[in-house]
């Protein structure tokens, strides 16, 4: 079986690996679909995260050298690229009730052939609805931040709302806006996000682009 891993920074391959057994409260997962986490690991794919060689300081709001002899916050040739995954389970532990053989769930893991997740009391295992879009899915950790930055705004029925950048995160965010009522929502977007007129068309809504 392969997994996609980072050699080196900016480049990538796949590298042969063999399973373990899995634990009692674990199920494994033949991977279908998956998908990168695009900002956050971009950044660490490029080695232009200060993750690597710093640790962030909670109280002193910064981040610090590691001490003397740490094991970096990278590691090339070990580091697993992806974030999100959907696929059908293929092994259930004896402790798992809430899932099954045959199952389609989305989760968070690396892209590989199988994944390896915790299935007892983990509410990011998701039971993929009948119909539903693998797409979607694994656009479920990017939402859970957008929606997020709409809790914290508390946008209300009325509200005109701008939402800086029209990347997955705020593509997202300016559903979302929509759907808590917002009757203006302004994306600003240093680029002309085609794709994104035409949804906004095709769901009759008024978008106003700045660039």
């Amino acid at each position: 079986m392969k997994k996609l891993i980072a050699i080196q920074p900016r480049v990538a391959a796949l590298v042969e690996y063999e399973d373990r057994v899995i634990l009692a409260n674990e199920v494994k997962i033949r991977v279908l679909y998956g998908a990168p986490k695009h900002g956050t690991e971009v950044v660490d794919f490029r080695a232009a995260s200060p993750f690597i060689d710093e640790d962030f300081n909670g109280e002193w709001q910064m981040f610090m050298p590691r001490p003397e002899g740490a094991p970096r916050g990278i590691e090339f040739g070990k580091f697993q690229l992806g974030n999100m995954v959907v696929g059908d389970i293929i092994e259930c532990g004896s402790d798992v009730t809430e899932y099954a053989v045959g199952d389609r769930v989305c989760g968070y893991g690396p892209l590989s052939e199988t994944v390896i997740i915790n299935a007892v009391n983990n509410y990011k295992l998701r039971k993929m609805p009948k119909g539903g879009s693998w797409k979607n899915a694994v656009c479920y950790d990017p939402a859970q931040f957008a929606m997020s930055g709409v809790r914290d705004a508390n946008v209300r029925v009325g509200d005109f709302v701008v939402i800086v950048g029209l990347g997955a995160i705020g593509q997202i965010a300016v559903q979302l806006a929509k759907k808590a009522g917002a009757s203006v929502v302004i994306g600003v977007d240093p680029i002309a996000h085609l794709f994104w007129r035409n949804f906004v068309i095709s769901n009759r809504w008024d978008l106003m682009v700045l660039r």
